[in-house]
């Protein structure tokens, strides 16, 4: 599983996007139920973000969720790899001596005046606009 405040954090540091970033969306929003660490079927250690490569080198990851993964759209490249539910409202291009994206995310199914547009700033515009959507959605109760 992927912790979505972790990777909340890391897209927010990322300098542009890349398929190791895709394939934690799509793990952590599209397909919770795929195992990014070996801890989550070994028990030997906390849930928390192992790279791709050492989960491709044997640590017990099943192939169906390997071959899932590798089909994960390129939600940090691509303006047309939207998530499910995804509805970005706002965009702006910030020249604040550096260039940065902020998007922002309102929920399509709100009726609720006072909820507000979520919203995220980001290196490169794909990032800001699923960071928007990341952002936005509820913490999972433990």
């Amino acid at each position: 599983m992927t912790d979505l405040k972790d990777l909340i954090e890391r897209l927010e540091a990322a300098e542009e996007g890349s398929r190791e970033l895709d394939c934690l969306i799509h793990a952590a929003v599209v397909n919770p139920d795929i195992m990014t660490d070996p801890g989550d079927y070994q028990g030997e250690r906390p849930v928390r973000y192992t790279p791709l490569s050492e989960i491709a080198s044997g640590w017990g990851q099943e192939w169906r969720d390997l071959a899932d993964l590798a089909q994960a759209p390129h939600y940090t490249t691509s303006l047309d790899a939207a998530l499910p539910g995804e509805n970005i409202v706002w965009l702006i291009c910030l020249s604040d001596g550096r260039r940065t994206w902020e998007a922002g995310h309102e929920d399509p199914e709100n009726t609720d005046p006072d909820h507000g547009i979520t919203y995220a700033t980001a290196r490169t515009e794909p990032l800001a606009r699923r960071l928007a959507y990341l952002k936005s959605l509820p913490e999972k109760e433990s």
